[in-house]
């Protein structure tokens, strides 16, 4: 009855204020309402019935909530006004505290507190951001560029004015994020009202604070006379899940239907406000809700409407995919519908709507975030328990080698076909489908029966070539042409990057490029054996490493350029190798000269392509151009300040240390077993040897290296085993080392 009661207000408060007829300038405006931790089970429930009428006019999409650590939410609002990853781990009750002018902390007025805090002036009727220095702070060592503020910085620039309106206050903390997104760089919003006027007390509810939108509205209908950006915060559903630990669940539902319905009947006068105006809403979940069972969910519901938006999926430049945008792309694209220059510290670009099939882009959008959510649970489960595998494999592998003696040949049987199943995994993982619904057991499971259908082809081909050539040639030959394709498999596969992480969503990732580094080279090899190949072999070999670095790198298809450059590094010896008995110094200042010249080629086809569609590469091609050599470093420097950041915290990390562990073992020279299998010279020693090499040098050159060199030395570690152990078998010798 509460509900009832409150919704039929708020309808005639509403109602009221909109025959008030209040005019405003025919211009471009932006209203941002912020209601975080909303879930499309939110908007699609019995509380909604406008926002469901209303979905089928919007664009939609799942927005990546990534920050530059925890994704709180001081640091999610932070983000999206900044477009760079922000870092706001500090205090809760610092880092969501802003004030009104007219209001007062600590016994101070807020001009003074901002003054003391900040150094800087607050305006007569402006809101300031306290916290700013102390965010300052935190993120000064980022490695790669940002501006705090950066949409209420560009705006003020170009002459206009944004407003913050509401808050999620509790009784005992500030909450006034909201005055983030749409601040200048000193910290300073214009015009709005993020005091205690914007929320009401309400004795029944756990948080007993409720958002008053009578209030909130009257602030948006003067905000909008003056501000052309303006951010509204919904407040109650945050102010639940910050209470949701001491609440039943039945509790947190009521109260979360509640404020979804007063919401709902606020977005339903802000739409029928807005119609027929050149204006644009936004409606953005900015962080999760709290769910001690769950991991949080990163891919958060973000819409779209307004002038120049069409109904379907809200898609970006950032990631390539229908219906996923990041959350950087906000900013980029309010700029650029209000006709702002977009700064270069912006890391995301404006999104677009792309046609949704069957014309559902809601359920579209449902479906993807049901997959990408089975593969999240899926992923981590299915790798930890292969990598676990891999590791003990090569632990016993490498320890035998390096100790020598006796075995038995059951013992080399098991051994080798041991080397060659790990060496089969990859493979498994790429063409099992990440996103189906079953457990993360029977996910693995199944990984390990597709791994056993690779190993029994694999070794039911070995008239015609070793086992180990055919697992490499295969996954070679599976990726590029999925590269080339629609990259289905790369895209759901357990081995490859998570959309929901957000590291990557498109192109080929570190893991498997780390394996392709290794399999070109071990298949080619292992294909052409200990024969010198004929100079009708040479060329075809030399024109198929090419178009295999052409797939790597370029920006339609693997658009990696830190596998790209190892590629042609590796690729280049190979095909050096095979014109020459020997490789010799001057044929690895030629394969470096070919790598340095495929990363020249590579950054400069990203960087060609029009700035709104360029990848990555392309856009650190150009930050590179104009920064020299300083830019140039300060990437690097982020590199590998991430990737040892990794390394100390990845699995891959003793995948990479036991297969050096086996490489190791099998290089100390006590045995003759690969050196007369692969010599010098050979196709197979060659290819050996240009696997390694590639796959060591991506370790240097990506920031997930530990990642690529991890499996594709797996490779390389498996091969040289299945060398040495079938060498030994078939010579009769009973020992090994």
């Amino acid at each position: 009855m509460r509900l009832i009661l409150t919704a039929l207000a708020l309808a005639a408060a509403l109602a009221g204020q909109a025959s008030a007829r209040t005019v405003f300038r025919v211009e471009h405006k932006v209203i941002l309402v912020v209601a975080d931790t909303a879930t499309w089970e939110d908007y699609t429930g019995p509380a909604a019935p406008f926002i469901r009428r209303w979905l089928p006019e919007c664009a939609v999409g799942l927005m990546n909530g990534r920050t530059a650590g925890l994704a709180t939410p001081p640091a999610a609002y932070l983000t999206l006004g900044a477009s760079s990853r922000i870092s706001a781990e500090l205090d809760p009750d610092l880092a969501e505290l802003a004030l009104n002018y007219n209001e007062s902390y600590e016994g101070s007025d807020a001009p003074a507190v901002f003054r003391a805090r900040t150094g800087g002036v607050l305006p007569p009727g402006a809101l300031g951001y306290i916290a700013l220095p102390h965010v300052q702070r935190e993120n000064a060592e980022a490695t790669y560029p940002l501006r705090l503020g950066l949409i209420g910085e560009s705006l003020r620039r170009a002459g206009l004015k944004t407003a913050a309106i509401g808050n999620a206050d509790l009784p005992y903390q500030y909450r006034r994020h909201i005055a983030t997104i749409v601040m200048d760089e000193s910290g300073v919003v214009p015009v709005g009202d993020i005091g205690r006027s914007m929320h009401l007390p309400d004795p029944g509810l756990e948080p007993p604070l409720m958002t008053d939108y009578a209030a909130v509205t009257d602030e948006l209908h003067r905000a909008l006379k003056q501000a052309a950006v303006i951010a509204v915060e919904t407040g109650d559903l945050s102010r639940i899940n910050a209470r949701s630990q001491v609440m039943t669940p039945q509790r947190v539902d009521e109260e979360r239907l509640a404020a979804v319905a007063r919401m709902d009947t606020f977005l339903a006068h802000i739409v029928g406000l807005m119609r027929g105006r050149p204006w644009r809403l936004y409606l953005v979940t900015p962080s999760a809700a709290y769910d001690p069972r769950e991991r949080s969910d990163l891919l958060l519901p973000i819409i779209a409407w307004g002038d120049g938006i069409s109904s379907g999926l809200l898609s970006s430049p950032s990631t390539r995919r229908a219906g996923v945008v990041a959350n950087v792309d906000l900013a980029p694209d309010v700029l650029q519908f209000l006709s702002v220059a977009i700064p270069s510290e912006a890391i995301g670009r404006p999104m677009y709507v792309r046609p949704a099939p069957g014309g559902d882009a809601l359920g579209y959008v449902t479906r993807q975030h049901q997959d990408q959510a089975r593969v999240e649970a899926n992923r981590p489960y299915v790798l930890k328990r292969i990598s676990g595998i891999v590791v003990a494999v090569f632990t016993v592998i490498a320890a035998l080698l390096i100790l020598g003696g006796p075995m038995p040949r059951g013992v080399m049987v098991g051994l080798r076909e041991a080397a060659l199943f790990v060496m089969a995994f990859p493979l498994g993982a790429l063409v099992f489908p990440g996103r189906v619904a079953l457990t993360p057991l029977i996910a693995l499971l199944c990984v390990i029966a597709v791994t056993t259908v690779v190993y029994a082809g694999a070794r039911s081909l070995r008239r015609w070539a070793p086992p180990y050539a055919w697992v490499a040639g295969v996954f070679a030959a599976v990726l590029c042409a999925d590269l080339v394709l629609r990259q289905n498999l790369v895209q759901d596969s357990l081995l490859s990057y998570s959309v929901t992480v957000g590291a990557r969503y498109y192109g080929l990732g570190n893991e498997l490029g780390g394996v392709l580094l290794a399999a070109v080279p071990l298949a080619l090899g292992g294909w052409l054996g200990a024969r010198q190949p004929g100079r009708a072999v040479r060329l075809a070999s030399a024109l198929l490493l090419a178009c295999v670095i052409i797939a790597i790198g370029h920006p339609a298809m693997g658009a990696n350029f830190g596998i790209a450059v190892p590629a042609a590094l590796g690729f280049g010896l190979m095909a050096l190798g095979l014109y020459s008995p020997q490789l010799k110094a001057r044929h690895l200042l030629i394969a470096v000269v070919v790598a340095l010249a495929a990363g020249v080629l590579v950054g400069g086809a990203n960087w060609l392509i029009a700035p709104e569609g360029r990848s990555h590469i392309g856009r650190a091609f150009e930050a590179a151009r104009h920064g020299g050599l300083t830019q140039m470093i300060a990437i690097f420097s982020r590199k590998v300040a991430f990737n040892w950041l990794l390394a100390r915290h990845t699995i891959a990390t003793w995948v990479l240390v036991s297969a050096l562990a086996v490489i190791a073992g099998s290089a100390m020279g006590r045995s003759r077993a690969v050196s007369e299998e692969a010599q010098a010279g050979s196709p197979l020693g060659l290819g050996l040897i240009c696997a390694a090499v590639a796959s060591g040098v991506s370790f240097f050159l990506n920031d997930s290296g530990v990642l690529s060199a991890a499996w594709g030395l797996l490779l390389v570690a498996a091969a040289l085993t299945y060398i040495a152990l079938d060498w030994r078998l078939r010579q009769g010798v009973a020992t090994v080392g």
